[in-house]
């Protein structure tokens, strides 16, 4: 019987785990933009189909992330000058381990 670390990883579709990443890196993310910005500022520009607005859409949702709004209220936000030295400092080496390299 094969072990976890034995069995290749595939896709829903049968595909190598791998597969995304491959095509994300041959995705140029900036020639889309480009050319939607193209499309936005110039006037002159050839028009683009409903159909190259659509693949813009899809490739730029496989290479860059989507940003959700964040709500931030009032109640988990402290005003770093009521924090004491000995809190504050509790934070920090609390975090410490987000460091890669420790602090120098």
């Amino acid at each position: 019987m094969a072990t976890n670390s034995t069995v290749a990883k595939t896709t829903p579709s049968g595909r190598p785990a791998s597969w995304g990443n491959r095509i994300r890196e041959r995705i140029d993310s900036t020639m889309v933009v480009e050319k939607l910005q193209e499309h936005v500022k110039d006037a002159d520009a050839a028009p683009m189909t409903q159909t190259q607005i659509m693949a813009a859409r899809i490739l730029l949702d496989r290479t860059l992330p989507v940003l959700k709004q964040v709500e931030v209220s009032r109640d988990n936000v402290r005003d770093i000058r009521e924090i004491s030295a000995h809190d504050l400092l509790t934070v920090i080496e609390g975090e410490a381990h987000r460091i890669p390299n420790g602090i120098k």
